[in-house]
């Protein structure tokens, strides 16, 4: 880490003191399309799965503390995150936008209180007991509405205009109604969080359960694929290819991990990017030793779930598919990586 901060710090350095930044010109839209992508890996940490369920039934008031504690974690977690974000592309900003630290000051608040809006909004959704297709019907309606309002909050405050200001403190009235509504005791709540934990570990026992019995893959389906999540990934079922389906299931059902990857590829494509071209191999394999780390200890840690213990695992079976898990959730992040390494250079070198 510490020869990646000052190649990352020297970088950045020469992006104050040099010319090399002033060539970049990105359109303002795809700018403010990726800052609204950026709002939507923000999430709400909730400790209702780390403690008992019955015990909080039966306290409210706990219940009550733990959703404070767990919201304001929540935005100690985004205000870190998009000010370090804010901080990296202060140079872009103030060289080639021309915004004063007033605006960046202004950009950064309405960033940081819809990237949490949007983390409560969908938390409240999933609480709310709705069909898939009414759900789906408000999630599209919440994303082109939020997109509209996020474009619209910003050139308003970057042309200093007075509805920019409106709308900024009409965020920060929805932030503190949608706490309110979350911080609130529902017994319903709870028992639909609790019901979600039981049913993806129900789901993975299915997996592991389903390969005592060989079945034939049914090529004609009536549901599309996408929407079959239950099928076995592979042809063969052995027991290493259980844990292995078993492992990438659960890794892609939880978002808080995803999120976790698509940062990482932020992060890693902008260390990438900012050192000189001939460094970016090694940032690549700095960042494929540490994706591969990771994984192996998400691996190991998986093992240790209260449904997977329920069974007598082979040491060789755990190990081969120890391996199969690691390489196939890191391959699609590093081949994003190489590609990002190989535009870098190409673009260096022309």
């Amino acid at each position: 880490m510490i020869p990646l901060c000052l190649l990352s710090g020297n970088q950045y350095y020469r992006w104050w003191v040099t010319e090399d930044i002033l060539t970049l010109n990105f359109p303002f839209g795809l700018t403010v399309i990726a800052l609204y992508l950026f709002c939507w890996t923000g999430t709400i940490r909730s400790f209702i799965h780390e403690a008992d369920q019955l015990f909080m039934l039966t306290q409210p008031d706990r219940m009550q503390s733990l959703k404070r504690y767990s919201l304001l974690y929540s935005v100690i977690i985004h205000l870190v995150s998009c000010a370090v974000v804010w901080v990296i592309l202060l140079p872009y900003w103030v060289r080639i936008e021309g915004w004063s630290i007033s605006i960046w000051l202004l950009t950064l608040v309405c960033t940081i209180l819809f990237r949490f809006i949007i983390s409560c909004v969908h938390k409240y959704n999933f609480l709310l007991n709705m069909q898939f297709w009414k759900r789906l019907i408000t999630h599209l309606s919440f994303i082109v509405i939020s997109a509209a309002v996020y474009s619209a909050t910003l050139l308003l405050l970057i042309r200093q205009h007075t509805a920019g200001y409106c709308l900024l403190l009409l965020l920060v009235l929805i932030m503190s109604v949608l706490c309110r509504r979350i911080t609130r005791f529902q017994r319903s709540h709870l028992v639909k969080e609790a019901e979600f934990e039981c049913r993806q570990r129900g789901r993975m026992l299915s997996y592991i359960l389903g390969g005592v019995v060989n079945k034939k893959r049914i090529w004609r389906r009536k549901n599309p694929y996408i929407l079959k999540m239950s099928n076995p990934l592979f042809t063969k079922r052995s027991t290493s290819s259980i844990l292995v389906e078993t492992r990438l299931k659960a890794f892609v059902r939880d978002s808080s991990q995803v999120n976790i990857v698509l940062q990482y590829l932020v992060i890693g494509a902008g260390a990438i990017w900012s050192v000189p071209w001939w460094m970016g191999w090694g940032v690549w394999l700095f960042l494929t030793v540490g994706l591969v780390v990771w994984m192996s200890q998400y691996y190991k840690q998986s093992l240790q779930e209260s449904y997977m213990r329920m069974f007598t695992w082979n040491w060789r079976d755990v190990q081969k598919a120890h391996h199969a898990t690691v390489v196939l959730l890191s391959l699609p992040s590093l081949l994003l990586l190489v590609a990002v390494v190989v535009v870098s250079l190409w673009s260096h070198t022309r």
